[in-house]
């Protein structure tokens, strides 16, 4: 993993079980992202796939500093959010995002 490439601290693994199935997960990922890898999310899929995992995708090109500057990419990345809120939040209450 990049963190000790880096020398930094160590890992702390969490105790994914704990996680409630009720819990739905969404994780988007930049694939030019610098302090969460692609490589680090995929191992997160993996680990909760069988747990409240509703949605995985990786943005070609974007990283943490992607959204100081708005662009395509950006506006693609919150349509998805919003689309996923929608599909599961609006179950729990009833009304969409706008």
């Amino acid at each position: 993993m990049h963190y000790l490439e880096n020398n930094f601290s160590p890992i702390v693994e969490y105790d994914l079980s704990k996680i409630p199935e009720s819990v739905k997960i969404a994780i988007q990922v930049g694939t030019g992202d610098k302090l969460s890898t692609p490589a680090d999310s995929r191992i997160l899929r993996d680990k909760i796939k069988s747990k409240g995992l509703v949605s995985y995708k990786e943005y070609e090109h974007m990283g943490h500093l992607t959204f100081l500057i708005p662009n395509e990419k950006v506006i693609g990345f919150i349509g998805d959010t919003i689309d996923i809120l929608n599909q599961y939040y609006k179950s729990t209450v009833g009304n969409n995002i706008e």
